[in-house]
């Protein structure tokens, strides 16, 4: 009878967002969720044969990855951003891992104390960079559209430029325009987003975030402090 394996502990997984169907989970737009093993800074994609071959579960290999994303977060470049039109929103970039930090858990509830909005999107143009912003009215999303093609149209490792919807329960779902929806104003000139001072919060499933309270008053007159801790799953 041939003996159980033990589950390699040195091994490190990662989620990462690739285009296509299949992988370990699937996302909206034609998005898919890959398991990528680190191999002394090379990653490859995980596959059932190599899973069995390091004696993990799919089940294992998920929490794992979920693991590394949140250990990962503190080396991802986060900042909370106004741009000319007064939009707000909050940008992972930076890293190879930046749009895999859609699947953070307790993402909606650090992000929705920062932003003080529940109604919140994502956007996941390429690997590099990851944009979340208030669902708000047309003409903000147009705006954001407009950022989204001027600034990230030639990334590396595209995604998609669609908009995801970040649920309180974590879930990660389609976002469509009403039918009636019509294309409204463009910019006169191209926007560039202004950092605010850097933040850089590392959600961790076990740590609520605190976000610092803002006036009611247009947040981009006052700086948001670093979250002294990190939000739940």
């Amino acid at each position: 009878m041939r003996a159980k394996q033990t589950p390699a502990p040195d091994i490190k997984l990662y989620p990462q967002l690739a285009p296509g169907r299949g992988g370990f989970r699937s996302l909206a737009h034609g998005l898919r969720v890959d398991i990528v093993e680190d191999h002394g800074g090379s990653y490859r994609k995980v596959t059932p044969a190599r899973l069995k071959k390091i004696g993990l579960t799919h089940k294992q290999a998920w929490k794992r990855a979920m693991d590394a994303i949140e250990d990962a977060v503190g080396d991802v470049v986060i900042e909370d951003c106004v741009a000319p039109a007064d939009l707000r929103f909050i940008v992972f970039q930076d890293h190879w891992l930046a749009a895999s930090c859609i699947l953070l858990p307790g993402l909606w509830e650090w992000a929705a104390g920062m932003l003080e909005e529940d109604d919140l999107l994502v956007a996941a143009p390429h690997r590099q960079v990851m944009f979340i912003f208030a669902e708000s009215d047309l003409e903000d999303r147009d705006e954001m559209r407009w950022i989204l093609k001027e600034n990230e149209s030639d990334g590396s490792s595209p995604l998609s430029m669609k908009f995801f919807r970040l649920n309180p329960d974590g879930d990660v779902t389609a976002f469509s325009e009403p039918l009636t929806a019509t294309a409204t104003r463009r910019p006169k000139a191209k926007p560039k987003a202004k950092p605010k001072p850097k933040a850089k919060p590392k959600p961790k499933a076990k740590a609520k975030a605190k976000a610092k309270a803002k006036p009611k008053a247009k947040p981009k007159a006052k700086p948001k402090a670093k979250p002294k801790a990190k939000p739940k799953a």
